[in-house]
């Protein structure tokens, strides 16, 4: 038996194998190293400003420079993944991303810290894409929305408990106890996926190498229409998550007046809010399709962001902005597990590079949205209203323009 034929057998028991929970689990921890790495210390940036002697608006370059980081890393380690199969760039980057993130733990200076942070999100980068092809490497057509819905609810754990986590960590320790712990847990989880992960893209299914080949590779996913779609809706609703991620810290703790712990309450909260919509929509999807289900809750995400919008500008009661968020939070997880998922069906090829494509915009778009919302000093939450209601907007305007039609 050849070995082509060998490995061949082997990625098909994988389908069926008893481990699917278990490499579920991992994908879905590597799918939520965003959350992992940028919701723990959410709580702790009215805190940084102080220790690091910075202004909030240089405190949030540390958001945004995590965010650049796996925008591009996911722009490099999806592509040579079609050629060097997944196993050893997921390895690799997820051994530098427990190294940075304890180096993030010792930042003398807010810059230091902005560098690690963008060296952590280049490497966490790895996981996210790579979990997203092995899944298209395993599956296909609807098993991939189920295990995306798998990875969606993990992540939504993982959303959930990080903030809540870091709120509690605040009791005993500071900002850079956070990173440490962080650290201390990424180390272990690197075992896990070093001997948890096997191979998922065989010889015969890999590509050329070479850059020039993986910037091909992005030329046909922008000729592709549908594809571009989905990546762009996804991605502007990422975009206002990330304006959320960047500012609600400072619009909830020193505007509105939450503690760190009853901030980090309010995120779990929302997370909540992700796990319950992704558990709904999942077990709808087969009755009225996953295209009617994604545009439902694109229209319920921007009602969500006017009203957020409305509530700040006539300044109601906290209680109208906690729902947006919610809202809009839930709607967030299901849009992007939906997105993905679509757009991960259409690529029967370069599934590395597709997955790097679908990653990357969301992180650049999010990179340029996070500073924006810190317009105005830290004293108010308009800009923050208008970046989340833009986005929302712009979101439904691509896939109406560019999918809406494949729908129909």
């Amino acid at each position: 038996m050849s070995l082509a034929k060998s490995q061949t057998i082997d990625f098909t028991k994988k389908k069926n194998s008893p481990n699917r929970l278990v490499l579920a689990f991992i994908l879905g921890f590597l799918a939520s190293i965003p959350p992992f790495a940028t919701d723990f210390y959410l709580p702790a940036l009215p805190q940084m400003t102080t220790d690091l002697s910075a202004n909030a608006a240089s405190v949030q370059l540390s958001l945004t420079s995590v965010l650049l980081g796996m925008a591009f890393g996911q722009l490099i380690i999806g592509p040579y993944s079609d050629v060097l199969g997944r196993k050893i760039p997921l390895t690799v980057s997820f051994l530098i991303f427990v190294v940075s993130t304890i180096l993030c733990a010792f930042s003398p200076s807010i810059w230091m810290l902005v560098i690690f942070r963008f060296f952590q999100g280049f490497s966490g980068a790895g996981g996210v894409v790579l979990s997203r092809a092995i899944v298209r490497d395993l599956y296909s057509g609807y098993e991939v929305t189920k295990f995306m819905a798998v990875l969606t609810l993990l992540n939504g754990v993982i959303t959930i408990i990080a903030p809540v986590a870091g709120g509690q960590l605040l009791k005993i320790t500071d900002w850079r106890g956070i990173f440490l712990f962080l650290g201390i847990v990424s180390f272990f989880i690197f075992f896990t996926v070093l001997f948890g992960v096997n191979e998922s893209l065989p010889d015969e299914k890999r590509t050329e190498s070479g850059l020039k080949n993986s910037v091909l590779n992005f030329g046909i996913l922008f000729k592709n229409k549908l594809f571009i779609g989905y990546t762009l809706t996804q991605g502007l609703i990422f975009a206002g998550f990330f304006g959320y991620l960047s500012a609600s810290p400072f619009v909830l703790q020193d505007i509105y007046g939450l503690s760190a712990q009853e901030y980090s309450y309010s995120f779990a909260i929302n997370a909540a809010g992700v796990i319950l919509a992704t558990f709904i929509a999942e077990r709808v999807v087969g009755n009225f399709g996953e295209g009617k289900i994604l545009i439902f809750f694109l229209y319920i995400s921007l009602l969500a962001s006017l009203l957020l919008l409305t509530s700040i500008l006539f300044n109601w009661n906290i209680r109208f902005i906690l729902l947006a968020f919610f809202l809009i939070f839930s709607c967030m997880g299901v849009i992007s597990m939906l997105s993905n998922s679509l757009a991960m069906q259409s690529q029967e090829k370069n599934a590395g590079s597709a997955s790097a494509l679908l990653g990357l915009v969301p992180f650049i778009l999010g990179a340029i949205s996070a500073p924006l919302v810190g317009i105005g000093s830290a004293h108010t939450a308009l800009p923050m209203a208008i970046v989340i209601a833009s986005c929302n907007i712009g979101a439904l305007v691509c896939f109406k323009r560019l999918v809406f039609h494949f729908h129909d």
